[in-house]
């Protein structure tokens, strides 16, 4: 059985959309996503060179851009390349993007040694390869810098097994386009699956011992092994009932986040993830990366300085530089609308901020004003260390007027919930400005902003129940009123009620016409 490049791409550009759908199609394929982005996250981020080899249609590519990495994406499908190009594009990345390559991974000759920080082969590539599989770690290590790191992802032989078997699937009808028991066996043995009725090109599924192997004797080193699901692995129906319940869900991610690294569950789970240090005669390992429990505090860096940070994506386009009044000149990310400009803050915008954050009408449904100098300087302060945070949780904007260039208003995202897929609106504005739609318009930019380049599942915000003009704002953008909750926050000396609003993405795009 000897890989086969034509019918691999010849698949995935008949596969299409399907390959960007898939880890978001369902509960079970969204724990995938998050075991593979908790095995590369603690070395990406920014400043970082990362290649994507095998990026598909770029739902890791995403991530990695989100970090603050420059991305290099690569794949043997040029179908699937340009669709990653189109998502890149669509989320505001087009800035982190250093490459698209159309490549087999087993020969990179177009890229230098030592280049990348960080490789990643996740997507089952290794799987296609059979005997070229060495090949393509050694040159997945060839490119990778002296004391870089290069992160693989495949199929798993017995989490297959573990997947069909808990799912009904060992049925001849069902598994894997039904192919005859003693072909399951054969698999089994042989770890190849090659069969008529399987849509997939030939493919040799992986034990956790034999790629550590390969692995070892690549001459990589500090070798961890990990699984994607790992103790929910199989577990689809699960899966779904489960992420109906807030609570149940969030627990389950908290037993994938302690168990994802645990090498003797690396089996068992449907994907099999590895890693390991590229060592090239010289360099200190880099600390171990520390994998936290549940509600205990992360230790935290040290922010970059903002004129050492890399310049992170431009959403929609950079404002010119010869803009007036408090328009960047040179902001992280931009979001454009018809009458406002919306960047990130810069220190000397606290005096703006200050002139309506001490207006006690201004912040009436606020839990925090009128001000004082030494409250406005902080927030400005929070919203600088934010941008630096890896991974970001809070996107603070600066409001602009394009006419006059005046600083009018500040608005939030910030995320959490289910692997931080929630945003939460925020937003405050100059007086001045009321009853002129401005409100509304933010409201529309930020939600687009939180779905198409954060990549969001839900977007929420809370408002006071008798804040008529927030709760027009909210309304105009299609967000449903969820509930409302009772004397929920403190505010000026009393508890108050707020509803709250609420849209999902797929509701989002309904509206426009998706």
């Amino acid at each position: 059985m000897l890989f086969n490049p034509e019918r691999i791409q010849q698949f995935y550009n008949e596969y299409g959309e399907k390959e960007w759908n898939r880890l978001d199609s369902s509960a079970y394929r969204r724990l995938v996503y998050h075991g593979h982005v908790k095995f590369m996250e603690p070395h990406i981020g920014p400043g970082k060179h990362v290649l994507d080899a095998g990026c598909g249609a770029g739902r890791f590519s995403i991530r990695i851009a989100q970090s603050g990495s420059k991305v290099t994406l690569l794949d043997i499908s040029n179908g699937q390349l340009a669709l990653a190009r189109q998502k890149m594009n669509e989320r505001g990345f087009a800035g982190q993007v250093e490459k698209y390559i159309d490549a087999d991974v087993s020969n990179l000759d177009m890229i230098p040694d030592d280049y990348f920080d960080t490789v990643i082969c996740y997507g089952g590539v290794l799987n296609y390869l059979f005997s070229n599989a060495r090949k393509a770690v050694d040159e997945l290590k060839r490119v990778t810098k002296n004391n870089g790191m290069l992160i693989l992802g495949v199929t798993s032989l017995w989490g297959v097994f573990r997947l069909c078997a808990v799912n009904d699937g060992m049925a001849p009808e069902k598994f894997w386009g039904k192919p005859e028991y003693w072909k399951i066996r054969e698999v089994a043995v042989t770890g190849n699956l090659d069969h008529p009725d399987v849509s997939h090109p030939p493919r040799h599924l992986y034990t956790a011992a034999e790629l550590k192997s390969m692995l070892k004797d690549a001459g990589l080193s500090e070798i961890k092994l990990g699984a994607s699901p790992s103790v929910m692995s199989g577990l689809v129906t699960q899966a779904e009932l489960l992420e109906k319940n807030e609570i149940a869900w969030k627990a389950i991610l908290d037993i994938e986040n302690l168990s994802y690294c645990v090498e003797n569950l690396a089996d068992a789970g449907e994907f099999l993830l590895i890693k390991g240090r590229v060592l090239k005669g010289g360099g200190e390992p880099e600390k171990a990366e520390k994998h936290e429990k549940p509600g205990e505090p992360k230790e935290t860096e040290k922010p970059e300085e903002p004129e050492k940070a890399e310049k992170a994506e431009e959403v929609v386009k950079p404002v010119a530089n010869d803009q007036k009044g408090d328009v960047a000149i040179e902001s992280d990310i931009i979001i454009e609308t018809e009458r406002l400009i919306l960047r990130e803050f810069k220190k000397d915008d606290w005096k703006k901020v200050h002139l309506y954050s001490t207006d006690e009408e201004v912040v009436r449904f606020m839990t925090w004003g009128p001000n004082t100098e030494e409250d406005t300087l902080a927030f400005i302060d929070r919203t600088l260390r934010e941008k630096y945070k890896n991974p970001r949780k809070e996107y603070h904007f600066a409001v602009i007027e394009k006419n006059s260039g005046r600083l009018i208003g500040s608005v939030m995202i910030a995320l959490g919930g289910d692997m931080d897929l929630h945003g939460m609106l925020g937003y405050c504005y100059s007086r001045e400005v009321w009853g002129q739609g401005i409100g509304t318009e933010v409201a529309g930019a930020l939600i687009k902003f939180g779905f198409e380049s954060l990549g969001l599942h839900r977007i929420w915000a809370n408002c006071d129940t008798i804040n008529n003009g927030s709760q027009r704002v909210l309304e105009k953008n299609r967000m449903r009123r969820e509930g409302c909750f009772k004397k929920k926050s403190f505010i000026k000396g009393e508890w108050r009620d707020e509803f709250q609003y609420a849209i999902l993405k797929e509701e989002w795009e309904a509206y426009q016409g998706r």
